[in-house]
């Protein structure tokens, strides 16, 4: 089963994330696919994909974080400083920044520094949207608006009086 997808313009590839096959890499252009596992060992159970701006493809498993480089066509388990291996439900960027989000929070990822700092503790981040001044986010506890200016996080768990109800994996548009 399919359970994410993401397209590398650089290099026409589409990559796709299965529930217990990998990831499999689409060549569009020689029209030949490729399982990432011929170039090294992960978690098969994927669930979220991310092309970043330099190529890079970023992998959310059940278990762990990895990213594909296909420059040079290596996998590498990606570690949280703070807290070591953790599995990325979602990823988003920020400017320079990579934005990923856990089940432990959201953290920002400074790819010119190669440095990860969790900007929002303790909650379980299950899809995000980004705009000119805003990180929303949508968690097991309801939608979450960080103010980019101040990182001032706001939970809304109701709109105009309505209850929103409960949030789920891959929640936004």
């Amino acid at each position: 089963m399919v359970m994410s997808i993401a397209y590398d313009s650089q290099r026409h590839r589409l990559y796709a994330a299965t529930n217990g096959g990998g990831v499999q890499m689409l060549d569009l252009t020689a029209h030949e696919i490729t399982p990432l596992s011929k170039y090294g060992d992960f978690n098969v159970w994927v669930s979220s994909l991310y092309c970043d701006p330099m190529g890079i493809v970023w992998c959310g498993t059940v278990s762990e974080t990895f990213l594909f480089n296909p420059s040079t066509l290596q996998l590498k388990v990606f570690s949280f400083e703070e807290i070591g291996n953790m599995a990325a439900q979602c990823f988003g960027t920020d400017g320079h920044d990579l934005l990923i989000g856990t089940n432990e929070g959201l953290f920002k990822y400074d790819m010119r520094k190669s440095q990860a700092r969790m900007i929002l503790p303790g909650r379980n981040v299950m899809s995000m949207e980004t705009t000119d001044s805003d990180i929303w986010l949508a968690t097991t506890s309801g939608i979450v608006r960080i103010d980019k200016k101040t990182n001032m996080p706001h939970t809304y768990t109701s709109f105009g009086g309505y209850y929103i109800g409960d949030f789920h994996k891959a929640a936004s548009y």
